[in-house]
């Protein structure tokens, strides 16, 4: 073939191509519907819908096992592929959308959130000091105040177990293992309808009942003492769990060292905390759920002129049934003792005294709730309990002391002064409430009705509260509250 035949020949070829094209618009790509022809060696066209001949080799569009046995690459019998998996434990970001059901002042902080707050002694109770209304000395002290009220102004449960004393060693720690700890909710305003009544607001602590996995474990050492905890799946459907936790503070290794080393000549002195914990849980069905929960937790201080004991005990049984996709109902049993005394004891300090208060509280709650829509809810509790009060003790009337008493050589008796005081009684309270978020466009309502009819001072009395919540499209929400 002369060159002139073989140049036209080759232009042929390659404008054959464009001539098909020309004449068939409606198809833009003859390969897309049949590959015609894959006995050619290194045809790999697996796009085609219809493939009327895979015999050639290098056509991978057949089933993996003949694909295999014709390609010279293919993997051996008796290699192991191993593959990267997400971890066993994911957990989700809390997303920072307001919550709907959050009426003024009512602050829920994750797990994430008081971690990330815990301050210098990893403390989770600093993280509460952030939050408005809330009022701390922003040092590493764990006590704070709400709404400038005392400590005994704000009600704190852990899981329906009353606790008088949030902080041991007069504000050092707090009574929460930062290991245990699920989520915490403070209301710094008038608490709502079927929370404890306080002037200052509610604290609400949550504690885990269950592992994340199968086995959940961690043992913290740091410079104040020793926390350990293990939560655990008792069989293999997930039934039945267990959580048991314990602290155990190195204060009074610190105050033997210390006299051991001469740095400390009194032999009176003693600081000490810690707590103990234990949770089962039993999952009956996916709408039902049964707790069962122990807590004791203790402190003493003996040094200087400070001479206090501080102890919790408490016991608590909570059952929650969902009987509907918006219904849920939940019921509590609990008993608390809170015990806060000056002990006798060798050391002498000034104008000491010898004293004990203890409360002891028994109380059923029952606790119906039902959703309003999409995110609306109406709540109906009731409330009984009977409460026993014993405080006993003997202090030194220093209303009897002149101002020369603190001389130099002064001798003045001071005269003691006795106390003794007790009494039980009960209490029922009957409450309803109902949240309705978004019920004129931007404006959301708390209502809520709380209703003592037996109580300490032996006089019913009806407490309304009402929350509002006005939210802008730039994200700022102005909320406020009344309660009586």
């Amino acid at each position: 073939m002369n060159p002139l035949t073989r140049s036209a020949a080759l232009l042929v070829v390659l404008l054959s191509p464009l001539a098909v094209n020309a004449e068939s618009p409606e198809v833009e790509d003859d390969s897309a519907l049949v590959d015609d022809d894959d006995s050619a060696p290194g045809d790999d066209d697996d796009s085609a819908l219809v493939d009327d001949d895979d015999s050639a080799p290098g056509d991978d569009d057949d089933d993996d096992s003949s694909a295999e046995s014709t390609r010279p690459e293919a993997l051996p019998a008796d290699e192991t592929v191993i593959r990267a998996a997400l971890p066993w434990r994911v957990v989700p970001r809390r997303s920072l959308e307001p919550v709907d059901h959050e009426g003024p002042g009512w602050h829920s902080l994750s797990r994430r959130d008081l971690e990330q707050g815990a301050g210098p002694l990893s403390d989770p109770m600093h993280a509460l000091h952030l939050l408005p209304g809330v009022n701390s000395d922003q040092a590493a002290n764990a006590w704070f105040t709400v709404r400038g009220g005392g400590r005994d102004e704000l009600a704190v449960e852990l899981d329906g177990i009353r606790i008088r004393e949030l902080t041991h060693l007069t504000g050092i720690m707090s009574v929460i293992d930062s290991a245990l700890v699920e989520n915490v909710e403070l209301v710094a305003t008038g608490p709502p309808a079927h929370l404890p009544e306080a002037l200052s607001g509610a604290l609400q602590l949550r504690y885990i009942d269950r592992p994340h996995d199968r086995f959940d474990g961690r043992i913290s050492v740091d410079a104040l003492g020793l926390s350990a905890h293990v939560a655990l799946r008792l069989d293999k459907i997930s039934k039945h769990h267990l959580v048991l936790g314990a602290r155990q503070s190195w204060l009074s290794a610190y105050l033997a060292a210390a006299r051991a080393a001469g740095a400390l000549d009194t032999e009176d002195g003693s600081a000490d905390y810690g707590e103990v914990f234990g949770r089962y849980r039993y999952d009956a069905s996916s709408a039902s759920r049964f707790r069962i929960t122990l807590l004791h937790s203790r402190d003493r201080l003996l040094f200087d002129d400070v001479n206090l004991h501080h102890s919790v005990l408490g016991m608590a049984a909570d059952w929650r049934y969902r009987y509907s996709e918006g219904g849920q109902l939940e019921a509590t049993l609990s008993h608390s003792t809170n015990s806060s005394s000056e002990p006798p004891t060798e050391a002498d300090y000034p104008y000491r005294r010898t004293w004990h208060d203890r409360e002891h509280r028994t109380m059923l709650r029952a606790l119906l709730r039902e959703r309003i829509g999409e995110a609306g809810e109406i709540r109906f509790s009731m409330e009984g309990a009977v409460t026993s009060l014993d405080v006993q003790g003997e202090f030194q009337d220093t209303r009897m002391i002149p101002s020369w008493a603190q001389l130099p050589h002064a001798e003045l008796a001071v005269p003691d002064l006795t106390i003794q005081s007790g009494g039980a009684w009960p209490e029922l309270v009957v409450s309803i409430a109902s949240d309705l978020p978004r019920l004129l466009g931007p404006l959301s309502l708390n209502l809520g009705l709380r209703a003592s009819l037996l109580n300490r001072s032996r006089r019913p009395y009806a407490s309304p509260r009402l929350g509002l919540r006005l939210a802008f499209p730039s994200g700022t929400s102005v909320r406020g509250a009344i309660s009586l």
